[in-house]
C-alpha cells in the first residue's frame, strides 16, 4: 500500500504521441485515449516506463530497481515504490487573436482535475462550477478583445463575476 500520493504535471515543450501500439486502417499509430471519454490520455505505464529510462540516464543505476520495480521477466520479484496513474490533460494551447497562443481548459478537465487533487488529499481552489456555456473567465485579461476571448474560431464572452 502507498503511503503519500501526489499530483505530478507534466509540461510538454513539444509535441508528444503515446501510441496505443494498434492499428486501425490507414493510422499507424493512433493516439491513446480513454475508453469511456475519448480524451487523449497517457498511460500511467508509459509515464513509469519513461521516468524509469530518465532514471538510468541520469546514474540512478543502483536505485532503480527499488524505486520501480524490477525488469520484465523478473517482475516476481518485488513490486516498485512507485505507481503512476494515467496522464489527463488539464490545459492545451490554443491559437488566440490576442496572443500566438493561450492554454485553455474546460469544465470537464477542470473537475476531474479537482477530482484528482481531492483523491490525492491536497487542499485546492480548483473549481468550474460557475463557467457558463459560450462565457469564459480568464487568468490575464491582457487576451481579451473587446470583452471577447477569440480561440481559433469561437467566440467566448468574458464572464467576469467571480
Amino acid at each position: 500500500m502507498f503511503t503519500e500520493k501526489k499530483p505530478m504535471f507534466i509540461y510538454a515543450v513539444s509535441p508528444v504521441h503515446m501510441g496505443a501500439g494498434t492499428t486501425l486502417g490507414v493510422i499507424d499509430n493512433p493516439i491513446q485515449r480513454e475508453r469511456h471519454t475519448e480524451h487523449p490520455v497517457m498511460a500511467g505505464s508509459g509515464i513509469k516506463g519513461a521516468m524509469r529510462h530518465a532514471a538510468k540516464l541520469n546514474g540512478l543505476n543502483d536505485s532503480v530497481d527499488a524505486i520501480f520495480g524490477p525488469e520484465p521477466g523478473k517482475s516476481n520479484d518485488h513490486a516498485g515504490a512507485v505507481s503512476f496513474t494515467d496522464g489527463q490533460i488539464v490545459l492545451f494551447p490554443v491559437r488566440s487573436l490576442k496572443e500566438g497562443f493561450v492554454y485553455a481548459t474546460c469544465p470537464i478537465a477542470l473537475s476531474r482535475l479537482a477530482r484528482l487533487l481531492d483523491a490525492a488529499g491536497i487542499d485546492h481552489k480548483v473549481s468550474a462550477k460557475d463557467v457558463k456555456p459560450g462565457k469564459c473567465v480568464t487568468v490575464n485579461n491582457d487576451v481579451l478583445d473587446n470583452g471577447d476571448l477569440i480561440l481559433e474560431a469561437y467566440k467566448y464572452e468574458y464572464d467576469g463575476t467571480d
